[in-house]
């Protein structure tokens, strides 16, 4: 609590707050600086006193006596002028009221200022697209910043307090928001931070039709069914058009079908629109790049590619085209009769268009023809 000091030199009384033991403090009344300690016998509690005002000087009438005085004065001023000054002492108030106002304490407490940028810009961030990812890096930071700007500000003005409160308030909502409810902070930073389950190597069954129910039973034991779906991995669709069984015709018009039957089996391979222009090369042939031939399996019996020679050879096989976005070429499988009936398992190697893992298909057997016999003899 305060209490009455009172100076060395003239005696004069004063308030002064607790803490002010101790210090040197400035007398008001005669100017001089003392140690303040309790007065002894303070007496009643000091009133300001209306200033003096100093009576005329007088100036008596030159002596011997008073010369030699004036010498001693003058030698006096002279060493108290040379005499080093003493160091200030720190400055109190003298009614209580806490630091000298002499002594300022800045106002804006810069880590807490900072705090508020940081978070104040991953709020920002958070409606641009390109930099939504800064958000939630910005709000730690200022959060960071602004806790321990709170820590060095406790005891200080309530103003400097401010700013590191406002900042660690600000940086933590939005940490907050941007980790437990996304879509608070708008439709662009909630997109900005969905991931996508896309894999451009993912095999996936494509439905022919849509229609409820379009998506169920279209595959079994790892194959397609090749008459309700489509097999696709990343922009490349491959579709089975169809199967017929017999015989086959030549390139060349004029020349009459095959005697002995075969298994054809058609294809559409498809370049959806996006991506770059791709090489499609026919399975089993090795001229370009090597590509494993497709496997048949009708029946439990695995069936063996035919052998045909280039007069054989059906319109339909594709040796090798470049599929642009968009576009779509058709090819042919040809493999020697089946001895068995039933569906036919068709394994087709990705390689075929630089794509990874096989397509399978089951082919049902409605779907195998057999093509009506010509009205001419075979040749």
């Amino acid at each position: 609590m305060p209490f009455i000091t009172r100076c060395q030199y003239c005696r004069h009384r004063a308030l002064v707050p607790d803490g002010a033991l101790g210090v040197s403090l400035e007398c008001p009344s005669c100017r001089a600086w003392y140690t303040v300690v309790p007065a002894e016998d303070p007496g009643p509690a000091p009133k300001p006193t209306p200033p003096t005002v100093p009576a005329p000087a007088h100036h008596p009438e030159p002596t011997a006596e008073s010369g030699e005085t004036a010498a001693v004065a003058t030698a006096v001023a002279a060493a108290v002028a040379t005499a080093p000054p003493p160091p200030r002492p720190v400055r109190v108030g003298v009614a209580g009221m806490g630091p000298d106002p002499a002594v300022p304490e800045g106002r804006v407490h810069p880590l807490g200022l900072t705090a508020c940028l940081a978070g104040g810009l991953g709020l920002l961030a958070a409606s641009i697209p390109a930099a939504a990812f800064l958000t939630r890096p910005l709000s730690g930071a200022g959060l960071g910043l602004g806790l321990l700007a709170v820590f060095l500000a406790l005891g200080g003005r309530p103003a400097r307090q401010l700013f590191p409160v406002a900042g660690t308030v600000l940086s933590g909502l939005v940490l907050a928001v941007s980790l437990l409810a996304p879509s608070a902070l708008g439709p662009r930073y909630e997109v900005s931070r969905q991931r996508s389950d896309y894999d451009p190597d993912a095999i996936r069954v494509i439905p022919l039709r849509v229609a409820p129910g379009s998506a169920e039973g279209l595959g079994q034991d790892g194959y397609a069914d090749a008459g309700r779906a489509a097999v696709q991995q990343g922009f490349v669709r491959v579709q089975v058009t169809g199967a017929t069984l017999g015989p086959l015709q030549p390139r060349d018009p004029k020349r009459k079908p095959t005697r002995q039957p075969y298994l054809a089996v058609g294809l559409r391979v498809q370049h959806l629109g996006h991506g770059p222009m791709v090489r499609f090369v026919h399975w089993g042939i090795s001229e370009e790049r090597t590509v494993p031939a497709a496997i048949a399996e009708l029946g439990g019996q695995r069936l063996t590619p035919a052998r045909l020679s280039f007069d054989e050879l059906p319109a339909g096989v594709n040796y090798g085209s470049s599929l642009s976005p968009g576009h779509a070429v058709e090819d042919l499988l040809v493999f020697d009769p089946p001895t068995a009936t039933g569906p036919l398992r068709l394994d087709l190697p990705a390689e075929a268009w630089g794509g990874r893992g096989v397509f399978r298909f089951l082919v049902p057997a409605s779907m195998i023809t057999s093509p009506s016999p010509p009205k001419s003899g075979n040749r």
